[in-house]
């Protein structure tokens, strides 16, 4: 029979690169956060410093079950002018197999690389897709 209890999927925080800037314009960069660390690398763009943040996710269910987690490879960052950027390589720590605690509980944490083509600035935002269900 199927577990009992649904799972639901908590977003403890979300992915956050903090404050970087544009060498110069039409100049790529990208940076990286490390899914296990949460460091930041940064290659061709200005760190302005601040506090990068990989995201964190819970995963609440019936209690020592397994789970198959699906994430996206990519998602597309916009800014309030439409201009977009790429989240790639999106990872996480999860093990193979990733399997529900005896408290019902799986917490993991990811990071990505981001990709900046140098054409566009501001606060750029978008959605990961997170989905999980029973294996």
């Amino acid at each position: 029979p199927p577990p009992a209890t649904a799972l639901s999927i908590q977003i403890d925080t979300g992915i956050d690169f903090s404050r970087l800037g544009l060498i110069a314009r039409n100049q790529a960069g990208s940076a990286a956060i490390d899914p296990q660390t949460g460091q930041r690398t940064v290659s061709g763009l200005l760190d302005l410093s601040g506090l990068p943040v990989q995201g964190t996710v819970t995963v609440r269910g019936e209690p020592n079950e397994h789970v198959a987690v699906d994430m996206p490879a990519e998602v597309t960052l916009t800014n309030r002018s439409g201009a977009s950027i790429r989240l790639t390589r999106i990872a996480t720590t999860l093990k193979n197999n990733p399997k529900l605690a005896k408290d019902g509980t799986l917490t993991f944490t990811f990071g990505g690389d981001l990709l900046v083509d140098g054409r566009s600035d501001g606060d750029f935002r978008g959605r990961i897709p997170i989905t999980v269900d029973y294996r």
